[in-house]
Order: C-alpha cells, then structure tokens, then sequence
C-alpha cells in the first residue's frame, strides 16, 4: 500500500483532472463509456504485448489496432514487442508507455484506473527496439511511420523517444515528416528526455509538443538549463505506475516489477527477476517506473480527448489552415496549465497539465496563432 512517501496509483491520472475531463466526455464518468468517434492516435515505441491491461485478446475486444499498425523493424509481422534483451535495447517500453497512455487496470482486477484515457484506440508503430533515436535507419523507420499516419489522417501521434543530436543530411527526411504532420493538423507530443540537459529531438522541433517531467512531489524531473524554451507543458513523470511485461526463459510473464526510471539498466534486473506471473493473457499486473516517456503519454491522451471534445468547433476555426489546430492546442495546453512552484520553473509560459481546464477553455482566434519554423531548417 502507498505510504506518505509513495503514491498511489493513480495519483498522476488524478493530478492532471483527467476524471474530471472524462465527464465532460461522458455523463457517466466512466472512460470506458466515451465514444471516440474516429479520433485516430497513433503510437511510435517498440511497440504492443496482448497484455491484458489493453482488453480481452481472446475474445479480441481489446483496443490496440494491431491490423491497421506498421513493423518497420520485421517487415511483414504484425508490431508486437519480441522484449528482446542486450545492451541499450528496452524491452516492453511500448507496452509501459501504452498502458500509461489507454491502459484499464480493472482489466487486470485493479481498483483503479491506469491510464489517462482508458480504451482510447491506439494504433501501433514499430519502429525501434530502444529509445534512442541515434541511428540513420530508427530515424528513416520514424519518417515513414510519420507519412503513413498522415496517410491514414490519425490526429495525434506519441514519441515517448528521442536523441539530443541530429545531423542535417541523415536526420532530415524525420524533419520533414514532422513539417508534413504539422502541415496537416497532426498534433505530435513527445517526451523531453533526461539524463543531460538538452531536450531531445523530436521534442526540440518548434512544431511538435514537447513534454518536460514533474516529479510526485511537485519537482521538476529534469532541468533544461539549455533548452527549457522547447518545453510547452509538464505532466508526471515520477513513481508512475504502469503494466509490464517480460519474458524470462521464452515465457511472457506479466507480473509486478518496480523499477526506479525507465533506463537501460533496469532491463537487466526485470529480465532476470522470475516473481509470480503467469502465461500471456491470463494474469496481468503492474509496476512503478519513472521519466519523460510518462510525461508524454499524458499529454498525448489530452490531445485526443481535446479533439473529442471539442472537434466540430476546431475544424471550423482552423480546418482551412491546419497547422493552426497544433498551435491552438499549443496555446491552450500553456494557457490552462498550473505554474510550478519548483524555482527551476522556466518561464515560458509552461506548467503543469489541466486536462479539465484545456477541454473548456475557449478556442484562441486563428489570427493570434503564429506559424513555428520548419522542423527541416532546425537540426542543430
């Protein structure tokens, strides 16, 4: 049980008011009851596990779209995380983001739910086996997923990965995606990163949201002293409890593992630990991890349910121009956001997420939003 020094676990959906966000949704209160009306969202990590924190895989009435999905990592398979283990590999990252993301712990005989939108559709992208952006081919693997989610015309997509580096001449068919994304209203949230204090591409292109981390009591999870400018909110990202899932001994086990951060060196630990679990789509449970990835996917979830809520109103502002639905959502996510108290607080406008204050705040004019600089000419 959570103590004074532990949260409980769902004290990140309740900071960010996203219950209260669901009402507005549905009078019942209930997420599982929002109808999302086509809101297509879409997931680049190492992607899905039939974990039964995302629904019943037998009965298929789970919400990971694993048919409309892309592997750019196995051409050809569906995007299910292998949780291949080795040196910088994040085995099951896609699986912690996702749950965080649209996971329903009642699923798995939890009090309580663990996502921010639990049952919002996801549609999966496999595009790397670690979180790092620092190779040619993840980053060619992230541009074509990029394409072919506006292809479909998903509305958001979710990076919970980064590099703090880019080169122009290798890293520039990403940027331009994310110029063609943002050209066509796709609003992209991703993660800031930790470890240095730079925020990470492609959270540090102006035309994405970048994501910074709030710890569980009310600290900010990573300065930015160089770069605190590309942050545009802050959401949890400390003691965030979320589903798992290994596979010791070629067995996928869903069981509880508390890790300390979502780093390379935990995966050493959750591979070799063998506590009570049991064969995939039986028994499901969750752990504790921390970083920016958390952040992110909080974010993301109020960028669907701002478009549920709000979408007729939305396209009818900024359908003819729709870069301008990204810079509203920009604006508004800023706007109703709750200052920091931590005196590490940039000041730039940033704070903590409100979903309930972002879904009924009114929409800005188009003409008070201001176009960002290409994503291509910002690689430095």
């Amino acid at each position: 049980m959570a103590n004074g020094n532990e949260a409980k676990p769902d004290w990140n959906v309740k900071k960010v008011h996203a219950p209260a966000a669901w009402k507005l949704l549905d009078p019942s209160g209930d997420p599982r009851e929002i109808e999302w009306e086509g809101i297509d969202v879409g997931h680049l990590d190492t992607l899905y596990t039939e974990h039964r924190i995302f629904g019943d895989w037998k009965q298929s009435k789970n919400w990971i779209r694993a048919d409309e999905g892309e592997n750019y990592m196995e051409p050809g398979d569906k995007p299910k995380d292998p949780l291949k283990k080795g040196a910088f590999l994040f085995p099951g990252h896609g699986t912690r983001t996702a749950s965080v993301l649209c996971g329903d712990a009642h699923e798995v005989g939890k009090p309580y739910y663990l996502g921010v939108a639990p049952g919002l559709p996801i549609i999966p992208y496999r595009v790397t086996n670690t979180v790092f952006l620092r190779e040619k081919d993840i980053r060619r693997n992230v541009a074509t997923a990029i394409h072919e989610a506006v292809r479909l015309r998903s509305d958001v997509l979710s990076f919970s990965i980064g590099w703090p580096w880019l080169s122009f001449f290798s890293s520039r068919p990403m940027a331009k995606a994310v110029d063609a994304a943002y050209e066509k209203g796709v609003i992209i949230v991703a993660a800031g990163g930790q470890g240095i204090d730079w925020v990470v591409y492609p959270a540090k292109f102006w035309r994405t949201i970048g994501v910074g981390g709030v710890t569980f009591s009310g600290r900010i999870y990573q300065e930015y002293s160089r770069d605190e400018l590309f942050i545009d909110v802050w959401a949890p990202a400390d003691q965030i409890y979320r589903a798992d899932a290994t596979r010791p001994q070629r067995k996928l086990i869903y069981k509880v593992e508390k890790s300390d951060q979502d780093t390379d060196a935990d995966y050493g630990a959750i591979g070799g630990s063998d506590s009570a679990g049991s064969s995939a789509g039986t028994s499901a449970t969750s752990g504790n991890g921390d970083g920016t990835s958390y952040a992110a996917v909080h974010v993301t979830a109020a960028a669907a349910m701002w478009l549920r809520h709000r979408g007729p109103e939305i396209e009818q502002l900024y359908g003819n121009e729709r870069w301008r639905i990204v810079e509203a959502f920009r604006t508004l996510i800023k706007a109703t956001s709750t200052p920091l108290r931590d005196p590490a607080a940039p000041r730039n406008g940033s704070g903590y997420l409100d979903i309930r204050k972002l879904l009924t705040a009114d929409l800005p004019a188009p003409s008070v939003l201001t176009k960002k600089s290409i994503a291509a000419g910002q690689i430095f």
